[in-house]
């Protein structure tokens, strides 16, 4: 077992896990980049309100890139048995035929690495998701024990500000990122139009 202190939303947490180092810190660093962005979107929000509006967002994630990939599956499996079938009816002579096969064997293999990524992802938020809801069990608990330190509070509100224009660039960064997850989805919608589109032509030459 590993173990490493991570530093989320201004505190300290001892964090236990069989994974690296490295991916503890980062899944922390994510952790705490999503909870002060939101704190900076809203600074009336407590400190639970903020982990559990965190704690959401990821979760919705979650959901949301393994609604995709379920679709990304049911897209996989159509389209090869839409290759077994073209592939029985290929004679000898069918060449050409063949050769256009071959190009959607390959669209379906590198539509298998996205899901591969995709699952990956999912298995990522999942981590994140666990040590959010132990991070909110500490913030509860961190509230309960500090409610009369109202000065601590305040000289946490002053580090910040101060690291404002931090958050800032992580948060451009984090848009940049999704930017690109919703342009590489995209790009997958046009390739399933173009598939859909040469198995249509594909099977007007029959």
């Amino acid at each position: 077992m590993n173990r490493v202190i991570v530093t989320i939303n201004g505190s300290d947490y001892p964090m236990v896990s069989e994974k690296s180092e490295a991916y503890m810190i980062k899944v922390a660093k994510y952790v705490d980049e999503e909870m002060s962005n939101l704190s900076q979107k809203n600074t009336r929000l407590s400190l639970s309100n903020v982990a559990v509006l965190t704690a959401l967002n990821i979760a919705d994630g979650f959901f949301e890139v393994g609604y995709e990939n379920e679709e990304l599956l049911k897209e996989k499996e159509t389209l090869e048995k839409e290759i077994e079938n073209l592939s029985k009816k290929v004679d000898n002579s069918g060449v050409e035929l063949k050769s256009e096969v071959e190009n959607l064997r390959a669209i379906v293999n590198r539509k298998n690495e996205e899901n591969k990524l995709n699952e990956e992802k999912i298995k990522e938020l999942e981590n994140i998701i666990n040590q959010q809801k132990q991070e909110i069990e500490n913030l509860k608990n961190s509230i309960k024990s500090s409610e009369n330190e109202n000065k601590d509070i305040i000289d946490k509100i002053e580090e910040y500000k101060k690291v404002a224009d931090e958050a800032t660039k992580k948060s451009e960064f984090s848009q940049k990122l999704l930017s690109k997850y919703q342009n590489d989805n995209y790009r997958i919608q046009l390739e399933k139009a173009e598939i859909e589109n040469e198995l249509r032509e594909l099977k007007s030459l029959k």
